[in-house]
């Protein structure tokens, strides 16, 4: 948590491959940082981030905005989504709508403490809940599909420079973001499915291999536009390169620790995966597409062998020959997770760790199923060093949310999942709790967490509970 000056500008990150498909949906597991064109620019370094008093004259009172919520969905803001503000005892303060600009703001009156947004795109319904919130936070979310769509949004005709058969290669492997296609010859065609491609623009990447499978060559193009009326666009990929190597250390490794290692390359704000390996190892080498990525981000990811925990090591930065990761620097393992209370509608969600204070901030789900059969997945926004949170109050129009009225407890409840993150470009919880309704996508299920393709050069540390949500 160091006080890091940290700028977002309006880029596209999507989760991608690297997210493990555990959940019985069979869509891509995991929350993703996420960002669009449409989500303000942000700079972290400003006040008050850092604790800094804004420039003014001596006796100058600091006016601060009011809280607002504002909902994303794929195409933009979204309007109508209903935003409930509540106090520090989870009472409701007021309901609002957001607005054409996909924003609700807080009336004049008593600060709220949460706020609370009731996302149901394409018949999904989800709640966000910030916990902590404070004067002057402007909050954001995106509201997408939970479904595993496969409706296809277009196509990219994708073209190579004639075969690259004097390195050897016998097939090419053709994707953009984690769309993908096999063929032997030199041209192609990529389906744009709803599920594996987001945002304006797309990397295209061609990967040639030999018959044993081994990266030999590689030809890409960058910046394509992608089609949303299911048109097709035609792409050609630029010359044949050969690969380069990128090294991936690990120190400190424990000799009864098991997990994985893997290495994206990241363009276009999508993540490529260059290779992963079976085990935890001191020194991975990855081939690499060279010239392709705009940054390269290694991960070590370290299981619980004893229950559903993880914690994940992440660097993202310049494309560069070698990167290091230490283990000394995971983040404790959170122990255990229950929800807990007398009240199915107030459930109490409670976690364990040795302590969650070295992190940012942290995401707690739960989900439930409503009167009507609904699945309904439930989000916490919590700060460090937390232990428990207790769901708010919610008004009369969030009846369609909840599960049956009258209900004893929460035995229906899923036992939560946990993931608390610490990122050395995020400088407090009140950065944390302000990005990541546009940093975290709470629509995919936390099961098979990884971090996802990062927003910004630097280092990622993140500790996790999973416990089977749905999402």
């Amino acid at each position: 948590m160091r006080r890091a000056p940290l700028v977002f500008g309006p880029f596209v990150l999507l989760a991608g491959a690297v997210f493990a498909c555990e959940d019985d949906g069979g869509a891509p597991s995991g929350p993703s940082f996420l960002l669009d064109a449409s989500t303000p620019t942000f700079d972290g370094s400003q006040p008050p981030f850092d604790g800094a008093t804004p420039d003014a004259e001596p006796d100058a009172p600091v006016v601060q905005p009011p809280v607002s919520v504002t909902v994303f969905g794929k195409a933009g803001p979204e309007a109508d989504v209903r935003v409930v503000f509540h106090d520090a005892n989870g009472a409701v303060l007021e309901t609002k709508l957001t607005g054409a600009d996909g924003k609700a703001t807080r009336s004049a009156g008593a600060i709220p403490a949460m706020a609370s947004a009731l996302l149901s795109q394409d018949g999904s319904r989800r709640i966000v809940t910030w916990t902590g919130v404070e004067d002057g936070d402007q909050l954001a979310v995106h509201d997408v599909d939970s479904t595993f769509q496969e409706s296809m949004v277009g196509a990219f005709a994708v073209t190579f420079p004639g075969p690259f058969s004097d390195a050897g290669a016998t097939s090419y492997e053709a994707r953009a973001s984690d769309c993908y296609n096999y063929t032997e010859g030199q041209s192609t065609t990529i389906n744009l499915l709803s599920y594996c491609v987001s945002g304006a623009k797309s990397s295209v990447l061609v990967q040639a291999r030999n018959g044993a499978g081994d990266l030999v060559g590689h030809s890409f193009s960058k910046g394509n536009t992608v089609p949303t009326d299911g048109g097709t666009v035609a792409v050609a990929t630029g010359a044949w390169r050969v690969p380069a190597s990128v090294s991936l250390s690990l120190a400190g490794l424990p000799s009864d620790t098991y997990g994985e290692m893997d290495l994206l390359e990241i363009a276009d704000g999508y993540g490529y995966l260059a290779g992963a390996t079976e085990g935890l190892e001191t020194q991975a080498i990855f081939a690499t597409a060279s010239t392709f990525a705009d940054a390269l981000q290694a991960s070590a990811s370290f299981y619980d062998e004893e229950g559903p925990g993880k914690r994940v090591l992440a660097k993202r930065v310049a494309p560069t020959a070698a990167i290091a990761l230490d283990a000394a620097e995971l983040l404790p393992p959170i122990t255990s997770s229950a929800v807990s209370g007398t009240d199915a509608r107030r459930p109490v969600l409670r976690w364990t760790s040795s302590s969650t204070a070295g992190a940012d901030g942290g995401l707690v789900r739960t989900g439930f199923f409503t009167p009507d059969d609904a699945y309904v997945a439930w989000t916490f926004v919590v700060p460090p060093g937390s232990t428990s949170v207790t769901a708010p109050a919610m008004p009369a129009e969030a009846e369609s949310f909840l599960p049956a009225a009258g209900d004893a407890g929460p035995a229906d409840f899923m036992p939560p999942t946990v993931v608390f993150i610490e990122a050395d470009v995020l400088p407090s919880y009140t950065a944390f709790r302000r990005l990541q309704g546009s940093l975290v996508d709470h629509n995919l299920p936390f099961q098979g967490y990884r971090l996802p393709p990062l927003p910004a050069n630097g280092a990622y540390r993140a500790t996790v509970r999973s416990s089977g949500d749905r999402g």
